[in-house]
């Protein structure tokens, strides 16, 4: 277990840190000898984010969110994340420009819903994950590489572990089926050109029954870039873009959908609003865990490419 200490004076901003790191059987052993290696005193209640590593997050986690989340000094609103390739080195990052040691993680999550790609989850999400059926966790993906952190990717997890490591267009499609997407750019091929379309509006809502689940999809963009720069756009050939998109959105979605079944995990909730719209109807209708397995999923997209300011 490893703690990212700041080392300002009280009432102050710094960048200067400490990292504790100490191995035990158990997290409350491992924090009862860290408080003897600093002489900060230890305030949990001030936790910002708590990393997994990408080695623990794939064995089992669901004792340590357990944990923390019965630690009354331990915010529910604390942020968590997976950490590549381990949390030490994750937290042992500096980057530049930080105010206050921590602030980057933290500020890096806090605005993820204006952000265009970063999903956030705080440790009462995760808690109610696995406590809760029709709902499991998607966790952010914090990525140290040579040039700096990235958080571009998600993960998907059962009751106890990783299931599923989504690339980062895949992430990008989870993000607009959860909350939305105010900018982004996403990357279609069209009779060989590769068109850059650029995302001002995207939304979705979703429907559940026993045998189908319906997912309507809103797109509205424009082109940024082609790779052929003789092509002419047109309203017309708007309305081709449009429809390809519409082709890819239906497919790639749907495709990841399929992922979250085979893989027994349900981080959209689709359970949870099939039994909010079930309950009254007694014991009679089937359970979501024998519906999951088989149930169809249609994808409806609805897409509006206007080329105006495009670059060609």
């Amino acid at each position: 277990m490893t703690l990212k200490i700041s080392l300002a004076e009280e009432g102050s901003n710094g960048e200067d840190f400490e990292l504790i790191t100490y191995e035990d059987k158990t997290v409350s052993d491992a924090l009862f000898h860290m408080n003897a290696q600093t002489d900060k005193q230890l305030v949990f209640g001030l936790t910002k984010v708590i990393f997994f590593g990408e080695k623990l997050a794939r064995d089992d986690i669901q004792q340590l969110l357990i944990f923390f989340k019965e630690r009354l000094d331990i915010r529910e609103t604390t942020f968590l994340g997976m950490a590549k390739p381990t949390a030490h080195t994750v937290l042992e990052y500096k980057p530049k420009g930080q105010a206050m040691t921590g602030s980057f993680y933290y500020t890096l999550f806090e605005y993820s819903d204006t952000a265009t790609n970063i999903t956030s989850l705080t440790l009462y999400e995760a808690y109610r994950s696995i406590t809760e059926e029709g709902i499991t966790s998607a966790m952010p993906v914090v990525d140290l590489r040579a040039k700096g952190l990235y958080a571009e990717q998600v993960v998907w997890l059962d009751k106890r572990r990783v299931r599923v490591e989504l690339n980062t267009e895949e992430s990008n499609i989870y993000r607009l089926l959860t909350k939305g997407v105010t900018e982004g750019v996403i990357d279609l091929v069209h009779d060989g050109v590769t068109y850059s379309i650029r995302i001002n509006h995207g939304k979705s809502r979703f429907q559940v029954g026993k045998e189908k689940a319906v997912f309507h999809i809103q797109i509205k963009g424009s082109v940024a870039e082609n790779s052929d720069h003789k092509i002419h756009l047109s309203e017309r050939f708007d309305a081709k873009l449009a429809k390809a998109l519409k082709e890819k959105l239906a497919s790639d979605i749907t495709s990841l959908l399929e992922m979250g079944q085979k893989n027994d995990v349900d981080p959209l909730g689709l359970g949870l609003r099939y039994r909010s719209r079930t309950f009254r109807q007694g014991p009679s209708i089937p359970a979501w865990s024998s519906i999951y397995p088989k149930i169809k999923f249609e994808v409806i997209p609805k897409c509006t490419i206007n080329n105006e300011g495009s670059t060609q």
